[in-house]
C-alpha cells in the first residue's frame, strides 16, 4: 500500500465472511493498494476438528510457520507459539467455532482458519456435603466482601443495570434495543410475578456476626441490612464486568455464593468463569455453562427449580419450596424460590489463593457473587 508514493504500514484483520485490510490514511492526494499473488501450493483446509473440553492441541504445517492467533469465539486458552507450531486448551463450550491463524510461508503472509467442534463435557459430578467429601475437623475462613456489595436485592441490581443499558444513537432504531433487553431479563419487570421479591429469608440467617449459615452448613460473612451482593454484567459500561475478591487463605476447598439471571437463550455456552489465582503465581481457571455449571435463580413464569446438578444451593428468597439442597437429589429438578447457587472448588494442597474472580463471559446475563468462603 502507497500513499503519495509512499510505502504505508497496514494490517489484515480475518473474519467470518470477509477478511479485512486496515490501514491509517493521513490527507494525501492518491493511493494504491497492489495485491500480489503467489503459488505456494500450500497445504489445503483442515476439516473440522472433533476435540474435547479440557483437550490440549499441538500442531502446525510443513513449510509454514504460525505467527500469532485470533480467537474471537474464546475457544482456547493457554495459547503457545513455539517453533513455528500452536499449542492451546481447548475451553470453549460444546458446538463448532472457528479461530485464526496468521501464518507466513516464503515471501507471503496469509490466514489460516481452523474449525473445531467441541463434543459434550462429562455429565457434571452432583454437589455433595463437605462432610462427605471431606475429613473432620472443618474449619472455615470467610472472607469480607462489604466494600464490593453494590445491590440490595434482585429487582434493584434488573433495574439499575438496565436502566444503565446504553442505548443506539437516535438515528438508529430503537426496537432491537427493547428486544435485546428482553433477552437479558425476559421480561422480569414491575409485571412479573416475582419482580418484587427481596432476599429476606437470607437476612433472616445472618447472625450477630455477620455470619449466615446455609443449609449445607457453609457460612458465609453478609450483612442483615443494605447491599449485600456484588452485581456483575456486560450489559452496562457503568457496572463491572468482573467481581475480584481478596482472599489470602489457603485450604482443601473454596465455596462460592452466587445468584443471577440467565435465559435460555444463553444456555450451553460460557456464561460465567471461575479463576482462582495462588500466591506463587498460578491460577486455576473454571468456565461455567448453563445450565451444567451455573443456572437462572431469578426468572420465572411457570415456577422456579434448581436443575444445576452440580452445585448446591440456598432458598433467599423463602416463599416456596426447598429452603436448601441440604439431603435433597439434585439428578432431578427441585422446586425452590429466589436462590442462590453454592459452587465448590477444591484447593491445590499447602498453596495460599491470593484471590478468586468471578468474570461475566455471555452478553445478556446479570451474575451477583453474595460470598466467598474457605474451608481449612
Amino acid at each position: 500500500m502507497t500513499l503519495d508514493g509512499r510505502d504505508v504500514p497496514y494490517s489484515v484483520e480475518p473474519g467470518f465472511c470477509s477478511v479485512r485490510v486496515s490501514v491509517d490514511c493521513p490527507p494525501a492526494s492518491s493511493g494504491e493498494i497492489v495485491a500480489e499473488y503467489w503459488n505456494l501450493n500450500l497445504s489445503p483446509a483442515d476439516p473440522r476438528r472433533e476435540v474435547s473440553p479440557g483437550e490440549t492441541l499441538d500442531f502446525g504445517w510443513a513449510g509454514e510457520t504460525v505467527l500469532s492467533l485470533e480467537d474471537p469465539e474464546g475457544l482456547l486458552s493457554d495459547v503457545r507459539l513455539e517453533k513455528g507450531r500452536i499449542a492451546a486448551k481447548v475451553t470453549g463450550s460444546e458446538g463448532s467455532g472457528v479461530f485464526f491463524l496468521h501464518m507466513k510461508a516464503g515471501a507471503a503472509a496469509y490466514i489460516r482458519p481452523v474449525k473445531l467442534r467441541i463434543g459434550k463435557k462429562k455429565a457434571p459430578a452432583v454437589f455433595r456435603s463437605f462432610r462427605e467429601e471431606f475429613e473432620a475437623p472443618y474449619e472455615w475462613k470467610t472472607t469480607d466482601m462489604d466494600a464490593l456489595f453494590n445491590y440490595a436485592s434482585p429487582m434493584e441490581a434488573a433495574d439499575g443495570i438496565m436502566a444503565a443499558a446504553v442505548r443506539p444513537p437516535e438515528t438508529y432504531s430503537q426496537v432491537n434495543f427493547d428486544y435485546y433487553k428482553w433477552h437479558v431479563n425476559g421480561g422480569f419487570t414491575r409485571s412479573h410475578p416475582f419482580y418484587g421479591q427481596t432476599p429476606d429469608r437470607w437476612r433472616s440467617l445472618v447472625d450477630e456476626n455477620g455470619i449466615a449459615v446455609t443449609g449445607e452448613g457453609i457460612p458465609f460473612r453478609s450483612k442483615r441490612e443494605g447491599n449485600c451482593m456484588a452485581a456483575a454484567t456486560l450489559v452496562s459500561p457503568s457496572h463491572p464486568d468482573r467481581i475480584a475478591v481478596a482472599v489470602g487463605e489457603e485450604g482443601r476447598a473454596l465455596y462460592l455464593l452466587i445468584t443471577g439471571i440467565t435465559l435460555p437463550m444463553q444456555s450451553h455456552v460460557e456464561n460465567l468463569r471461575i479463576t482462582v489465582r495462588y500466591e506463587d503465581g498460578s491460577e486455576e481457571v473454571h468456565p461455567l455453562s448453563s445450565p451444567d455449571g451455573i443456572g437462572d435463580m431469578w426468572f420465572t413464569k411457570f415456577g422456579r427449580w434448581h436443575s444445576t446438578p452440580a452445585n448446591g444451593f440456598e432458598n433467599i428468597g423463602g416463599g416456596r419450596g426447598a429452603l436448601s439442597s441440604a439431603g435433597l437429589d439434585l439428578t432431578k429438578p427441585v422446586e425452590t424460590d429466589l436462590e442462590a447457587h453454592i459452587l465448590r472448588f477444591r484447593l491445590r494442597e499447602g498453596v495460599p489463593v491470593r484471590e478468586v474472580e468471578m468474570r461475566v463471559i455471555a452478553n445478556d446475563v446479570i451474575f451477583a457473587l453474595m460470598g466467598v468462603t474457605v474451608l481449612k
